[in-house]
């Protein structure tokens, strides 16, 4: 809309998406802030390998109909060649796809799945983890939603500060700000939470470390 203010709290890249100009000056009827998930897509990889240290291939399941879920695959290749990691990708547009994309890891013998969190697989997180458990294939993802869902860990921005981030941005354009000169915002507070339950349930082993630096345990 070129009337309407929008204001979204929860995004990934929008520059890249080609939804604003840049993050300082969105420059367009649309502000809000970025989930930055791909920043810390790296940090997930190395939760990976220190709840399975032997690991040789890394399951990444995405939409890839999404800028930012074909990024976070990028970044996840790039990093993970230096550890000698192999992705397997699931590109999955349905709920078909995700059935078939886990038959396909467990005929391979896939120890540990990542899911890329966009609009799609949040739309199909409570299938994923079901499928997931039922498959006693361990699996991890960014918001803590999914942790609760039966994720074994967990890590990236804490959801409900970005709300009230998004909030203060709808009362400043309320105020007579514009859109067009409120910068993008980025998360501040990170969160690692692990679900102690789901991985002694699925033989995963969470260090100690891990365990010491969690801001959530799920027993």
């Amino acid at each position: 809309t070129k009337t309407v203010p929008i204001v979204c709290a929860t995004m990934n890249d929008p520059v890249a998406s080609g939804l604003v100009l840049s993050f300082s000056h969105p420059g367009v009827n649309f502000t809000g802030v970025s989930w930055q998930a791909l920043d810390t897509t790296p940090k997930r990889l190395e939760y990976a390998l220190a709840l399975m240290p032997k690991l040789k291939r890394l399951a990444v399941m995405f939409d890839g109909s999404d800028h930012a879920g074909r990024r976070e695959l990028e970044i996840l290749r790039e990093t993970a060649h230096e550890t000698k990691v192999t992705i397997v990708p699931f590109d999955v547009r349905s709920l078909s796809d995700v059935r078939a994309a886990f038959d396909s890891m467990t005929a391979r013998r896939i120890r540990i799945l990542n899911v890329v969190q966009t609009g799609l697989t949040t739309g199909m997180r409570d299938q994923i983890a079901a499928i997931s458990l039922n498959a006693q294939i361990p699996f991890i993802s960014a918001e803590r939603v999914y942790a609760e869902l039966g994720a074994v860990l967990t890590y990236g921005p804490k959801v409900a500060p970005l709300f009230k981030r998004g909030a203060a941005l709808v009362d400043k354009i309320l105020k007579g700000a514009k859109p067009q000169d409120l910068p993008i915002e980025q998360p501040m507070v990170f969160e690692l939470v692990v679900n102690l339950k789901a991985a002694r349930n699925l033989g995963v082993k969470v260090p100690t470390w891990v365990v010491n630096n969690a801001d959530e345990l799920i027993r």
